[in-house]
């Protein structure tokens, strides 16, 4: 047993060795071809007798005005018209034709109320203003007697005023009867809730058979159509967002074109922002209060160039740097020299610098980490001297 463990031992030893020393062998030639490349210049340079310059791409700084920075402004879609619909007349609910989700058309009735009590009291007034008038006929006939009584001279004037004044009263009483009895008929026609336009019903809070009053919220209603968008954004570019003809808005994450923008007159004490509402085309199909964005383009006036951000680099003290060409004594060879500049603006395009450099003047594109001040580096034939 001891002499197969040994001889088991010493087979995977072969065995690994023999597998490392195959992996060395197969990647050898792949170290070897990478190595040709990155010497492979050094080697031309060499054999030309020519010493070896770094090849550098450049681009040459041009004067700009001013940027735009790219602002979103975060909002809120809104319906223009949403309502909290109740009942006028307390009473039991009897009927509920709408639940939340439905879409409802203007006019359609939503939820009815027992109108039992209502006939009753009406049955009332009614009966009420019968007898008043039967009051008056017997008034009227009563002063058809005293007139006829005083032409005789069989009574006299005092009769005749009490019975007038008692004619006042009933008269007056029967328009009260008759105001009573139209508040009524107003209150059955207001038994039933009505969509006051068209929309979705977003809030049930009744169901059959409860009492409710007149203070207690039934249904909310939003309207499908009219959607806006509200945006807050800072005083001093509300009117300068309203000068312009075109508004382009974030909504889905779709860009959405807008023409009209609405600016209240008023600042909002929390976000110190004035509101701007964008009305939405009927195309757009978005929910009540979700988010939407107003993306704004705003222009800063600011003398500076444009340039990649590969071709800044950092330097000490968190300043910036960028790598300008000096000309050499030799044709198409440069030295590298080093200009702070301060940035204004990044985006995912490049850097709005300023800089005391004249405009035109040529400077490194990329590849900085792989230079110094100082070095003399070579470029392609089309890049002049400047």
């Amino acid at each position: 047993m001891p002499l197969l463990n040994a001889l088991t031992q010493t087979h995977n030893l072969s065995w690994k060795n023999s597998y490392r020393l195959f992996l060395a062998l197969t990647m050898m030639p792949f170290l070897f071809a990478l190595t040709g490349c990155n010497e492979l210049e050094n080697v031309s340079a060499k054999a030309s007798g020519q010493d070896y310059h770094h090849k550098v791409d450049t681009v040459a700084l041009q004067p700009q005005a001013g940027y735009h920075v790219e602002r979103n402004f975060a909002g809120t879609v809104r319906s223009r018209q949403s309502a909290k619909l109740m009942f006028e007349v307390s009473g039991r609910v009897e009927q509920v034709f709408a639940f939340e989700g439905d879409k409802v058309t203007q006019g359609q009735i939503l939820a009815t109320l027992d109108q039992e009590l209502l006939n009753i009291e009406l049955k009332q007034l009614i009966a009420q203003q019968a007898q008043i008038h039967a009051q008056q006929v017997l008034v009227e006939a009563n002063l058809r007697r005293i007139n006829a009584l005083i032409e005789q001279g069989y009574t006299s004037d005092q009769s005749k005023d009490e019975l007038l004044a008692q004619q006042q009263v009933l008269n007056a009483n029967q328009q009260q009867i008759q105001a009573n009895i139209d508040a009524k008929h107003y209150q059955l026609k207001r038994t039933a809730i009505t969509a006051p336009f068209a929309g979705t019903i977003n809030k049930r809070l009744i169901n059959k058979g409860e009492l409710v009053s007149s203070q207690v919220m039934a249904f909310e209603l939003q309207q499908v159509a009219q959607n806006e968008l509200k945006v807050g954004v800072p005083q001093h570019l509300a009117r300068e967002i309203e000068s312009n003809s075109q508004h382009q808005l974030i909504i889905n994450d779709k860009f959405v074109e807008v023409d009209k923008v609405s600016v209240n007159s008023d600042i909002s004490p929390l976000s110190r922002t004035v509101q701007l509402r964008f009305q939405l085309p009927e195309n757009v199909n978005v929910y009540n209060n979700q988010l939407g964005y107003l993306d704004y383009q705003q222009y800063i006036e600011s003398a500076g160039y444009w340039v990649p951000l590969s071709a800044i680099t950092d330097g000490v003290r968190g300043v910036w740097n960028i790598y300008t060409l000096e000309p050499t004594e030799q044709t198409l060879l440069f030295t590298l020299q080093t200009h702070t500049v301060e940035i204004l603006y990044v985006n995912n395009d490049g850097a709005f610098i300023r800089s005391s450099l004249p405009a035109n003047t040529n400077i490194v594109k990329s590849g900085l980490q792989r230079l110094v001040s100082g070095q003399v580096v070579r470029v392609d034939d089309s890049v002049q001297a400047p």
